[in-house]
């Protein structure tokens, strides 16, 4: 397109030229349709309407990146006891399949744990079925860790190296008082 239009500049000045030396001054409409006329010009936009478009197979894929589709704690309030453990799991998947799926991992630090602990999708360590794409930890809460509202955070690994992170909120309360 820039070769079309910049032949047709020269092109342009070249006429004006010509034409002004000889004092037979052309109109822009006359001009353009002199031009339009000459086979160089008629074969660059036959080239231009019979373009079919970017060959898709040679142009490079986005990358496709894995997906939390849900975060869920089970129960998703404890009291601040440290005895009560509870659940995390989160649906995860990648669209070039369950294999992809390098680690899952989550952040338990706002609730007194470590901040990489490892999700299983085996049919152990209380995950209820094996190679479901739900991805579960057990874990409980610190005496240490300050009673409200504690952020969760999951994040999902493929083997192309994309990542993606979810979070969700575990409600921590006082052990309830005694009540006459």
């Amino acid at each position: 397109m820039k070769k079309l239009a910049g032949a047709l500049f020269l092109a342009i000045i070249l006429c004006r030229m010509s034409f002004a030396a000889a004092q037979d001054v052309m109109t822009k409409k006359e001009v353009i349709l002199k031009l339009s006329a000459s086979d160089t010009v008629k074969k660059k936009i036959a080239e231009l309407f019979s373009w079919n478009g970017y060959d898709l197979s040679k142009i490079r894929q986005a990358i496709p990146t894995p997906v939390i589709k849900n975060i869920s704690l089970m129960p998703d309030k404890v009291p601040l006891d440290g005895a009560v453990t509870f659940e995390v799991a989160a649906i995860v998947e990648d669209p070039s399949g369950p294999e992809n799926i390098s680690g899952v991992r989550a952040n338990l630090i706002a609730v007194g744990g470590l901040a990489n602990l490892l999700m299983v999708d085996n049919g152990l360590y209380g995950d209820k079925k094996a190679f479901d794409q739900v991805y579960t930890l057990q874990t409980s809460v610190t005496q240490k860790t300050s009673p409200g509202p504690k952020e969760i955070a999951v994040a999902a690994a493929n083997k192309d190296g994309w990542v993606a992170l979810a979070k969700t909120t575990l409600e921590i309360y006082k052990s309830p008082p005694i009540i006459k």
